[in-house]
């Protein structure tokens, strides 16, 4: 079976998995794991998200998206893909980033409802019993996962440096460019479809701080979003990895996004339901 491969010039929505599906019986939920290097733990986080969904949501599919990886993670998910069906892999040689990945794993994705999370597993696949209620009856078409709600549980924190960082991070977003949401790095989201769609076919934003852009156009086209207290634990591993010029590059980037959405005033993400939604 050939690997699918993304033109690094055109758009993330060329991006085909390498396994053909039944479009005749869609998905219930598509989880996507962006993937870059992460050969050592995307083993253990598939394994316990396979287990997880076969007993919760047995419709499902596992979307891997692998980010241009070196170290065998494409060979590695597309050995899984061949063995289970209800695995596909999107995978391209060049690394773009995190927020491209996202991208591509949503353009493929066919379930009523698409969530994306970590490879590191920080927060777990049974924390979206938490967020699917919203989404199937609450009214809502975004729950994301949170570290900064009273009902979070943080079973590991970041480094006093790391931590800082974050703090100031998120003092610039809600002053410059969102308020209404406490976390909006959380890896850890959820989409109905419909919003994922409408979400993502605006989508420009390749860097780890993808998550402003996408939470501002959901403000733009006043898509209710809730946020939901999750458990999360930080893995000293991470891939992304801060400094003074990265900081720096971060905060000209939420410039950038800002700018991008001709947004004069920070927006204020929609956090109320929909009055008269519901779903199955």
């Amino acid at each position: 079976m050939r690997e699918s491969r993304v033109d690094p010039v055109r758009s993330v929505g060329v991006a085909q998995p390498e396994r053909a599906v039944d479009v005749a019986s869609p998905p219930y939920l598509s989880v996507i794991i962006p993937c870059f290097n992460e050969r050592g733990r995307l083993p253990t986080t598939l394994s316990a998200t396979v287990a997880y969904l076969e007993r919760e949501h047995p419709r499902f599919e596992i979307i891997v998206v692998d980010d241009g990886s070196s170290d065998g993670t494409a060979a590695w998910a597309r050995a899984q893909a061949n063995a289970d069906g209800r695995i596909r892999i999107v995978s391209y040689p060049d690394n773009r980033g995190k927020g491209y990945a996202v991208k591509a794993g949503m353009d493929a994705a066919r379930g009523d409802y698409v969530l994306f999370m970590d490879a590191d597993n920080a927060t777990r696949i049974e924390e979206i019993a938490k967020l699917l209620p919203y989404l199937e009856g609450g009214g809502y078409e975004i729950a994301i996962g949170s570290r900064g709600r009273p009902e979070s549980k943080l079973a590991r924190t970041q480094g006093g440096i790391r931590l800082a960082l974050a703090k100031l991070y998120g003092f610039f977003t809600r002053s410059l460019a969102l308020s209404g949401i406490r976390d909006t790095q959380c890896g850890f989201k959820l989409f109905t479809r419909e919003a994922a769609k409408q979400v993502f076919a605006e989508m420009h934003s390749a860097s780890p701080i993808f998550d402003i852009e996408m939470l501002m156009i959901a403000a733009q086209k006043r898509i209710p979003v809730h946020e939901i207290g999750v458990e999360w634990n930080h893995d000293p591993e991470s891939r992304i990895q801060y400094d003074l010029k990265r900081s720096i590059a971060i905060f000209i980037e939420l410039l950038r996004i800002k700018w991008s959405r001709r947004a004069l005033l920070p927006l204020r993400s929609s956090t109320q339901p929909r009055r008269g939604s519901q779903r199955r």
